[in-house]
């Protein structure tokens, strides 16, 4: 097996960061939503990728999967925003032809977007939390509340 070498530019820094982005597993979005939050302003973010990313929370039986590792992030790297991003055509929620249009998907996430949220600000009211939704070409935060 080849080995890669590289400079890894936190090696002698500590392990603080502020962000922890909740995204699906999705390969489709993955790159492109590291590069869009890099650009909105995000530089550095842990990430934690899961079926569904709000399903995730709002799911009983997958919700202490996200919580064991916000918390982790929180008291290991000290984060204080999690950025959740659910995508357009998501296999966890039925996909987009479950959906009249892709207005109609949209509302429908930002639904479950705002009903993660309530179930996280209620656990980590200390937390910034941002919500975002990608579709095939753009990248927009939704308002919290």
């Amino acid at each position: 097996m080849p080995t890669f070498g590289y400079v890894n530019p936190y090696r002698n820094k500590g392990v603080e960061c502020e962000n922890l982005a909740l995204v699906c597993m999705d390969f489709r979005f993955r790159k492109k939503i590291n590069e869009l939050l890099s650009q909105a302003g995000y530089r550095d973010f842990d990430i934690l990728a899961v079926p569904g990313a709000s399903k995730a929370i709002i799911d009983d039986s997958h919700r202490q999967i996200v919580l064991n590792a916000l918390k982790i992030a929180v008291s290991l790297h000290g984060i204080r925003r999690l950025i959740m991003v659910d995508h357009i055509d998501c296999g966890t929620y039925g996909g987009s032809s479950r959906f009249p249009g892709q207005v109609e998907e949209m509302a429908f996430h930002t639904e479950r977007l705002h009903e993660a949220y309530q179930i996280i600000k209620s656990q980590y009211p200390m937390l910034e939390i941002v919500l975002m939704y990608i579709d095939w070409d753009k990248l927009q935060e939704i308002a919290a509340f």
